[in-house]
């Protein structure tokens, strides 16, 4: 019994945007995807899947600004930030 691909793409586009979100904005990341995320499955709850999705980027220093401000500050080292980057992806996904 072969699953359709449909059905796994609201899931996709959640990782795609967590996985985007570590690398660039939140907010671009989610401004992008929603529309595409609309398009394949248009109930309401996607857009705001995708946009909670996106809130689990913070492995990186570029994800956010509170992780730039405080890692310029000295506050907290890069492995910090990857560790429990790392874990809120693994909870979250």
């Amino acid at each position: 019994m072969a699953t359709s691909s449909r059905g796994r793409a609201p899931s996709r586009i959640c990782l795609a945007s967590a996985l985007l979100s570590a690398l660039m904005s939140n907010t671009a990341a989610v401004t992008m995807l929603i529309p595409l995320a609309a398009g394949v499955a248009p109930a309401p709850s996607t857009a705001i899947l995708v946009a909670i999705s996106a809130s689990l980027g913070i492995p990186f220093v570029i994800s956010t600004p509170p992780n730039a401000m405080v890692y310029g500050e000295g506050g907290i080292a890069f492995y910090d930030l990857s560790g429990t980057g790392t874990d809120s992806y693994g909870v979250g996904l």
